[in-house]
C-alpha cells in the first residue's frame, strides 16, 4: 500500500561474550601446547642419551609445535563459524517468518521509473556508511533476556503511538543501549531486547532514559525508565503495527518509519557465515512526507516528489563488481543486492546501520565507503506495494511476482 496523504505537509552479546571465552581458552590451550611440545625437544641427558639433540631438529620440532598451535586456533575458530540460518537467529529465535517481507529477495523486480531522479536530487555523491564497528559506541546493541527477566514500568512522551509496558530490562551486562559508555545527548539511544525462544518478542525503545555511565538502561528515582516511543511485537508472526483509521501519519515505533530495528541490522554473525538473508535499514537527511508498505509512519512535512518516502527500497545495482572487497563486504554488498535496504529513518546520508561488536575490522568495513549512491538503484514503489497480501501484515503474497 502506498500512502501519500492529502495536503500533506540493531551478536547475542551473550553468545558473543561465550564464543569470546572459549576462543580464549582455546588460544590458551594451544600456547600451552606449544611450550610442551618445545621443552620436549630439549631432553634431559641421562646415561641412554647423553648427547642433545642437533640444532636443527631443536628448530624443527620447535616449528611443529607452532604448527600444531595455529592449527588448534583455527580449529577453534572455525568452530565459531555459523551457518547462514544459524547466524540469522537471535536467542534462538528466527525473525520473522521465510515469508515476510523483510526475507524475501527482491532483485528480480524492475527498477522505479523515477529511480535516476531519486538518486539524483537526494545526492548521488553521498557514500555508503557501516554505522556499527568493534567500539561500543559504534551501532546499536541487541540485549538478549529470558522469560523471567523482570519488567520495569515505562512511561513514554509519545503515549498515543506506543506498547504500553512494563518493557524488560536485564541485568548490565544485556541492558545496553546504543550510544555505549558514557552517552552523548545527540544519540537516538535506541534500546532493543529480545526475549528469548520460546516467547520471542521484540521490544525496542527510542530515547530511552536513564542512562548510566557505563552505557545501560538506568532507573528513575521512582524505580521507572522513560522512553519517547517504543512497541514490542511477536518475532514469530508477519503482524504489522495496525494503521489507526483517519491518520494521515500512520503509526509510529521505534523507528520513524514505524517499523522493528532489530530485524535489519548488519551482525557480524551474519557478515562472517558469507550470507546476510535479509533487508538492511539506511537513513537519509531528508525523506518525503508519505511511506509505503511494509513502512507504518512518515516524519517529514516535505512533499516533494523527488524525494523518498519512509519504507522505499534502494538495491545495489547487479552490475557492482564486488571482487576486491573482502568476505564479510561482500556478504553486505550481495545482500544490498538480493534484498536491498529499506530507508526507515531521517538521519546522516546513506548510513547502515549495524551492531557494535569487537571482531568487526574497523578499517576493512571503512572499505564499504567506495561504494556511492550512484551504485544504487530505487526499487519501484508499485511494484513492492503488489506483494502486499493483507492489510497490517508484512506477509508477501505467495502469488506474486518476484521476477
Amino acid at each position: 500500500m502506498y500512502y501519500l496523504p492529502r495536503g500533506a505537509v540493531t551478536a547475542d552479546w551473550d553468545d558473543d561474550f561465550k564464543s569470546n571465552i572459549r576462543l580464549e581458552s582455546a588460544r590458551k590451550s594451544a600456547k600451552t601446547c606449544a611450550l610442551h611440545l618445545v621443552t620436549l625437544s630439549h631432553p634431559q641427558t641421562s646415561s641412554a642419551l647423553s648427547r642433545p639433540y642437533p640444532f636443527s631438529q631443536v628448530i624443527m620440532k620447535q616449528l611443529l609445535a607452532l604448527a600444531l598451535a595455529s592449527l588448534a586456533v583455527a580449529g577453534a575458530l572455525q568452530a565459531q563459524t555459523l551457518t547462514p540460518a544459524q547466524a540469522r537467529m537471535v536467542g534462538g529465535c528466527m525473525i520473522y517468518p521465510a515469508d515476510n517481507i523483510w526475507n524475501t529477495p527482491i532483485n528480480g523486480l524492475p527498477v522505479d521509473q523515477d529511480s535516476a531522479v531519486f538518486i539524483n536530487t537526494i545526492g548521488k555523491g553521498y557514500a555508503l556508511h557501516p554505522d556499527f564497528g568493534r567500539e561500543a559506541s559504534n551501532g546499536m546493541p541487541i540485549n538478549v533476556v529470558d522469560g523471567k527477566a523482570t519488567k520495569v514500568k515505562t512511561t513514554f512522551e509519545d503515549k498515543d503511538d506506543s506498547d504500553k509496558g512494563p518493557y524488560p530490562v536485564g541485568s548490565s551486562a544485556n541492558a545496553l543501549v546504543e550510544g555505549g559508555p558514557n552517552p552523548k545527548s545527540g544519540d537516538d539511544h535506541h534500546f532493543l531486547t529480545v526475549v528469548s525462544a520460546p516467547k520471542c518478542v521484540l521490544y525496542e525503545m527510542y530515547n530511552v532514559s536513564p542512562i548510566t555511565s557505563g552505557g545501560t538502561v538506568g532507573r528513575k528515582s521512582n524505580g521507572t525508565i522513560q522512553a519517547y516511543s517504543g512497541n514490542y511485537v511477536d518475532l514469530t508472526s508477519n503482524q504489522l503495527r495496525a494503521l489507526p483509521p483517519n491518520s494521515p501519519m500512520g503509526l509510529n515505533s521505534a523507528d520513524a518509519a514505524g517499523l522493528e530495528i532489530m530485524p535489519a541490522l548488519v551482525r557480524y554473525d551474519e557478515a562472517a557465515s558469507g550470507q546476510i538473508n535479509h533487508a538492511l535499514r539506511f537513513t537519509l537527511p531528508v525523506t518525503r512526507s508519505a511511506f509505503v508498505w511494509p513502512a507504518r509512519h512518515y516524519a517529514s512535512s516535505n512533499a516533494s516528489n523527488t524525494l523518498l518516502p519512509m519504507g522505499a527500497r534502494i538495491r545495489l545495482k547487479a552490475s557492482f563488481n564486488t571482487a576486491g572487497y573482502s568476505q564479510k563486504n561482500q556478504a553486505i554488498l550481495n545482500a544490498l543486492k538480493t534484498y536491498g535496504a529499506i530507508l526507515a529513518d531521517n538521519g546522516s546520508p546513506l548510513f547502515l546501520s549495524g551492531t557494535p561488536d569487537v571482531r568487526w575490522d574497523d578499517d576493512d568495513l571503512h572499505n564499504l565507503g567506495k561504494v556511492t549512491f550512484t551504485d544504487f538503484e530505487v526499487v519501484s514503489m508499485s511494484a513492492i506495494a503488489d506483494l502486499e497480501y493483507v492489510p497490517n501484515s508484512g506477509k508477501v503474497d505467495p502469488d506474486a511476482k518476484l521476477k
